[in-house]
């Protein structure tokens, strides 16, 4: 018996969209929710969530050295925390923010002291870090 296969450059294998349709989907859940563009393209939830979170971990080292960047070359940096909740009632998390440049520049899960002195090392690192 013999296979015959073709591997096309616009598809992934064992994928049903191509992947400018991926990129389009990723761009349309930018600035809305999961939810919306799925109703708005007609995809299954799942697909989009799936192929959003493929997305954010191709993008966010970029995103993430643009940032630092943007900030380490400020001056006068002015540096806010806000403590916001990823469901109603449930878990909190803590964000570190550049506010003259309006970007997150740390994530800690958490907002309680004691959720915060354990991220401290994380956070003395990235203070070192941008000092560089």
């Amino acid at each position: 018996m013999l296979n015959f296969t073709f591997k096309y450059s616009f598809i992934d294998g064992k994928s049903r969209y191509t992947k400018q349709y991926n990129d389009n989907l990723a761009n349309a859940v930018t600035g809305s929710t999961v939810a919306h563009a799925s109703e708005f393209t007609r995809t299954p939830y799942s697909t989009v969530e799936r192929m959003f979170k493929s997305y954010l971990n191709n993008v966010k080292p970029q995103i993430c050295a643009e940032t630092l960047e943007l900030s380490k070359n400020t001056e006068r940096l002015i540096i806010g925390s806000d403590d916001f909740a990823i469901r109603k009632g449930h878990s909190y998390n803590t964000g570190i923010h550049d506010l003259r440049n309006e970007t997150l520049l740390h994530f800690v899960k958490g907002r309680k002291l004691n959720d915060l002195r354990e991220d401290k090392e994380k956070i003395l690192r990235f203070m070192i870090y941008s000092q560089l």
